[in-house]
């Protein structure tokens, strides 16, 4: 009986430690409960940071309820801080000069933007306005991403 009270313990404790493991990329999807749906035109979206080769990239995701002739990110404000606490803006992205962070479909989900440098030692975020719209209309909405170091 102890030992099996003390396997469940471990297998509870492990499973806490795994799930607070914190990876250099984040990608949180932004939950819709019990299937409701962001909008009319967004159905669920996401992004996340991360480093590769020594720049920061903007990974993008985003469902739509209906076919969108764009869907995307309109916008992607991109932040840096020194302490991780106090952020400026160091690039505005908008899809007019970055045509990669727009495509159509029912669904769009790639890295929109990596041409930043990413300077040592600094944090780095992300708000971005994920897109979704057709002749009938369109929704946008904000969405902040996780602080990588």
């Amino acid at each position: 009986m102890k030992r099996t009270l003390l396997r469940a313990f471990s297998s509870v404790i492990t499973l806490c430690l795994l799930l607070s493991l914190n990876s250099g990329f984040t990608l949180a999807v932004a939950p819709q409960p019990d299937g409701i749906q962001s909008s009319d035109y967004l159905n669920s979206y996401a992004a996340g940071t991360y480093f590769y080769n020594g720049k920061v990239v903007v990974s993008v995701s985003v469902d739509a309820v209906v076919y969108a002739t764009q869907i995307g990110a309109r916008d992607i404000y991109l932040y840096e801080s020194t302490n991780g606490v106090d952020f400026t803006c160091v690039k505005h992205y908008n899809y007019l000069s970055y045509p990669n962070m727009m495509g159509s479909g029912w669904s769009y989900d790639r890295d929109a933007v990596e041409d930043y440098t990413a300077v040592s030692g600094r944090y780095y975020k992300a708000v971005v306005y994920v897109y979704a719209g057709d002749s009938t209309g369109y929704d946008c909405r904000s969405y902040s991403t996780a602080i990588i170091p």
